[in-house]
């Protein structure tokens, strides 16, 4: 009975109170808020997509198999040269076709990291630490599908990979902070031997190689001549 009579009591009151009208906001409200939030989301979306770009990709365990039989094949024969060990051409079924799409999948990741910087119109210094560390990244990786493409026969591959691997291992070793006038130095490594362009064109040929949507043999290889 006890509880029963403050219960009752509890309830009265709380039904007594009334709810409080929620005021209407003001038409320039979306405005203010936007203001305030504008400056901090400018400052994040530089950096946003190369932070994307380190994300690991479920098809890397595949292609790590991939290149370590490469790898293992190609010490097999130099230790034992009696036994020589056939290193098959990267084709167009299983595991090669992941080993495609992958390396399709670096010169995208590639480009996207040389345009952002190639197109950055910053005066003074600009921090490049997250792009330094892309950058080291994909040097590495570059350096295994090299040696990969090397193996398979895709010579043109292999020398695309060289030439994009100098200016990403000149971009990993810069400092954190450079000047503008670097960037237009960049620019200019860029334009020599339109290296952007060909990593753009190769790379859409892998990818469609990779998908059996083209015929491997293709007649870019030899307009590319990287």
């Amino acid at each position: 009975p006890e509880l029963q009579r403050r219960f009752e009591t509890l309830r009265g009151i709380l039904d007594s109170v009334e709810e409080p009208e929620i005021p209407e906001r003001h038409p320039s409200y979306g405005s203010v808020v936007w203001h305030r939030l504008a400056p901090q989301l400018e400052q994040r979306r530089s950096r946003f997509w190369n932070w994307q770009l380190l994300k690991p990709r479920r098809q890397w365990t595949l292609v790590a198999a991939t290149l370590l039989l490469v790898v293992v094949a190609f010490l097999a024969g130099r230790l034992w040269p009696r036994q020589p060990v056939e290193i098959a051409a990267i084709g167009y079924d299983g595991q090669e076709r992941i080993l495609l799409l992958t390396v399709a999948d670096h010169l995208e990741r590639s480009e996207m990291l040389l345009v952002e910087l190639a197109n950055t119109r910053e005066n003074g210094e600009f921090d490049i630490s997250a792009e330094r560390q892309l950058a080291g990244q994909l040097k590495s990786d570059s350096r295994l599908y090299r040696q990969a493409a090397k193996q398979s026969g895709q010579a043109d591959v292999a020398a695309l990979l060289e030439q994009l691997e100098r200016v990403l291992v000149e971009l990993a070793n810069s400092p954190e902070t450079i000047p503008s006038s670097d960037l237009g130095e960049l620019r200019a490594l860029l334009d020599e031997g339109d290296l952007l362009f060909k990593v753009r064109i190769v790379g859409s040929r892998l990818r469609e190689e990779g998908r059996g949507t083209k015929n491997p043999v293709s007649e870019e290889r030899s307009a590319l001549d990287v």
